[in-house]
């Protein structure tokens, strides 16, 4: 019976194998591994210019395996207490040891500079911020609908609608610590008409009384 060509290489192979020589040329192949040296290298090389060639054809795929691959050594190096960044040990209730999350900060802190400096949105980085702010259209109506909802929640539950901690009992109705009521702000959107001549003293009193101070 005529044996296929892939039967005789399958043989060739095993023979090989059995004997420690490359599945090539029959030279020694290295320790552990099929190919000698200048073939392993060879086959290394070739893997990876077909991995740069199915990067650049397939790029969304190659992204969300990526993400998944990560999100997968995160959550190992999670349940083993590790830094999800550089695998070393960390504090109990933490992700990053205290290396990384300085150089975390420092990171997040240029990306927010350069966004501000160059007037882009310091939140989505897609589009221009807008006038007098340091985000755009679109997430500044977002950032308003999401604080207005947790300003509503914590409301409900009893708490700060600025810091979100537990109102203290002698709070005199304020919806707001006394701690948020004495930052400073620098906008004070009254319902007094500004034509009135009591309209300063009339800020004055509200300002004392709710303990805020203008810069």
């Amino acid at each position: 019976m005529k044996l296929t060509n892939s039967e005789k290489y399958r043989r060739y192979r095993e023979k090989h194998l059995k004997l420690g020589l490359c599945t090539r040329c029959s030279e020694l192949a290295l320790e552990g591994h099929t190919r000698c040296k200048k073939h392993h290298e060879e086959h290394n090389e070739d893997t990876r210019e077909q991995g740069k060639r199915f990067r650049k054809e397939h790029p969304e795929e190659c992204h969300k395996r990526d993400c998944i691959k990560r999100k997968k050594v995160k959550d190992k190096h999670k349940k083993l207490g590790l830094c999800i960044h550089c695998s070393n040990p960390v504090k109990p209730g933490f992700t990053l040891c205290e290396k990384c999350s300085k150089n975390k900060k420092l990171y997040e802190k240029n990306k927010y500079r350069y966004y501000r400096n160059n007037y882009w949105c310091t939140r989505c980085h897609k589009r221009k911020s807008a006038p007098g702010s340091v985000l755009c259209g679109a997430c500044l109506g977002k950032v308003a609908k999401y604080d207005s909802i947790r300003r509503d929640k914590w409301r409900k539950a009893g708490l700060c609608i600025g810091c979100g901690r537990i109102l203290p009992e002698d709070n005199f109705g304020y919806t707001k610590c006394p701690s948020c009521r004495s930052k400073p702000i620098t906008q004070c959107f009254l319902p007094f008409n500004k034509d009135d001549l009591d309209y300063k003293e009339k800020i004055e009193k509200i300002m004392l009384d709710n303990n805020i101070k203008l810069k």
